[in-house]
């Protein structure tokens, strides 16, 4: 972390200690909800968008099951589980905390896999004060397969497990405020609003639903 600005190396800091985020904090319940639409149509006239961009805004619609899932623990107990939750925001680290609690294991893409839904999942996490069993981690991995890293037009793959943001196409897309470097623009092929190219290829998505 010491190559991180400061504010980045703050939060992620803040992220490996949940006490921080909620008092007396002891467990954290970690979620995935499939997003997967069905088979990539081809593209028209406006390009390819991303497929968890296509629908409703998944922060409101998996906080509003989160919080309808506190409120069971609530009412299942006969008390008030203090709790917050997470999605995609916060100095929550969503993929570490999955892979801790057994929802699934890193790509090589970095994204995290799960055994039924594969990659096409949001990740939530609901820290709260809890005193639940944990879960066991999955002993998997992507083994030798290379799909992600080979078929990235952009090359943003630069290791299994290191993803170079500058290349990759959702950041050029979604996070860059700026002009898009003109050696990556002919790589970029049709895509306007984030790619789904290296979860496309991932034979662990082929049997998504």
């Amino acid at each position: 972390m010491d190559g991180l600005p400061w504010y980045n190396a703050a939060r992620v800091r803040r992220g490996t200690e949940p006490e921080e985020l909620l008092p007396d904090a002891k467990s954290i319940i970690c979620l995935a909800l499939n997003y997967f639409p069905g088979p990539r149509k081809e593209a028209g006239p406006t390009g390819q968008i991303a497929r968890y961009a296509r629908g409703r805004d998944y922060h409101r619609v998996m906080k509003r099951k989160m919080r309808d899932l506190v409120a069971a623990l609530n009412e299942a107990f006969g008390t008030t589980v203090a709790a917050r939750w997470y999605v995609d925001d916060g100095p929550m680290l969503d993929r570490a905390a999955a892979a801790r609690a057994g929802l699934g294991w890193f790509g090589k893409n970095s994204n995290i896999l799960t055994s039924e839904l594969g990659s096409w999942v949001f990740l939530g996490q609901i820290v709260t004060d809890m005193d639940l069993e944990a879960d066991s981690e999955i002993r998997k991995t992507c083994g030798s397969c290379v799909a992600c890293i080979d078929s990235c037009p952009t090359g943003a793959i630069v290791a299994p497990y290191v993803i170079d943001n500058n290349r990759c196409i959702s950041y050029q897309t979604i996070e860059n405020r700026g002009p898009i470097p003109p050696e990556l623009r002919p790589k970029m092929l049709d895509w306007v609003f984030g790619c789904d190219i290296c979860q496309e290829v991932c034979p662990v998505n082929r049997k998504a639903q």
